[in-house]
């Protein structure tokens, strides 16, 4: 395998460490959402904001690797089916597994972000239920961004004229 091959796949390795510890702590956001355990989401949260940074470290030197790369291999881009038409088949091999890793720790990176932003979204909605219980009204009595809400349109009247 060329250097740049090599590069390349070292800069994949270090993208799927960089992901799994993001995928880890997502992971374990969950049952601390879901236990409301806010001081454990909140740290938690500063360590998926660490990773993320780290992310896009690790993303800047993969996409400088592939760059090179493709500059080797006298391409004009760096889309992966275009760059593994003019690899060996052992780059091929080697970085097409390390690529196929990066697309399904992405995949699951996004699932479970998405699940636990659904998980807080629940609990805004029950605290929302709460208020509203409290404060004995049916209407909401706030914003989301935490402002009173602005009162209810006034019901039409209506008049009898024909009296």
């Amino acid at each position: 395998m060329r250097d740049t091959g090599e590069h390349l796949a070292d800069c994949l390795d270090d993208l799927i460490e960089v992901q799994e510890r993001l995928l880890l702590a997502l992971l374990a956001q969950r049952p601390a959402i879901i236990e409301a355990r806010h001081r454990d989401v909140e740290q938690l949260s500063r360590r998926v904001e660490i990773e993320i940074r780290r992310l896009a470290v690790a993303e800047r030197a993969r996409e400088a690797a592939t760059q090179t790369l493709a500059h080797e291999c006298d391409l004009p881009g760096t889309r992966w089916s275009l760059l593994s038409s003019a690899l060996d088949e052992d780059e091929v091999e080697v970085i097409g597994g390390l690529v196929a890793t990066v697309e399904q720790l992405v995949r699951d990176i996004e699932l479970a972000n998405t699940i636990n932003g659904q998980l807080v979204q629940q609990e805004l909605e029950v605290l929302d239920i709460s208020m509203r219980g409290l404060a004995g009204t049916g209407a909401r009595q706030y914003t989301a961004a935490g402002a009173t809400a602005d009162a209810p349109p006034p019901s039409p009247l209506m008049f009898n004229l024909s009296a």
